[in-house]
């Protein structure tokens, strides 16, 4: 039933649910159990949060948490497996956060914010790659369900036995 809330409750979140959201990032997967996950949490100001629009900027504004989620990317050598690593934490972090009544919307940040500014703001430091924000809070909306592709639109199988090879290098 998780969806992507955009619009919450003038309410604050309980610091103890926000841990609890980060430590499901804690029990993701990540490439070779390397867990370089870090987490930059910043709330709003009750006083801030007004009704807003759903541009990013305004969800942002507008949202009672903000969780910056980077990952130190120094112990990598593969070129995807930090991004992997980012989105299945964030993929725990939204279960855990809709298990609690909270809502969440994930906004990519990657190539759309200034990293100078916001690693300077939060202490970040220059190796730690911000792949994303998390905006939670207490739902003001309930969304319908999107109409999703079916299957057999998006997988393809293959008959038993027709591909024998691994493809590993």
């Amino acid at each position: 039933k998780r969806r992507s809330i955009r619009f919450w409750r003038q309410e604050t979140v309980p610091q103890e649910k926000i841990q609890k959201i980060i430590e499901a990032a804690s029990y993701a997967p990540s490439a070779f159990n390397r867990m370089t996950w870090r987490f930059y949490v910043v709330e709003n100001e009750l006083e801030a949060m007004v009704d807003g629009d759903t541009s990013n900027e305004s969800m942002i504004r507008k949202a009672p948490v903000r969780i910056y989620v980077g990952i130190d990317e120094r112990l990598y050598e593969e070129k995807f497996a930090p991004a992997l690593d980012a989105g299945l934490a964030a993929q725990n972090m939204m279960l855990a956060a809709e298990a609690m009544n909270i809502g969440t919307c994930i906004i990519y940040q990657c190539e759309i914010i200034n990293h100078e500014k916001l690693r300077e703001r939060l202490n970040i430091p220059e190796y730690i790659q911000i792949y994303f924000v998390l905006l939670a809070g207490f739902p003001n909306e309930v969304p319908s369900v999107p109409e999703r592709v079916g299957v057999n639109e998006i997988a393809y199988f293959y008959e038993p036995g027709r591909v024998k090879e691994s493809f590993l290098s």
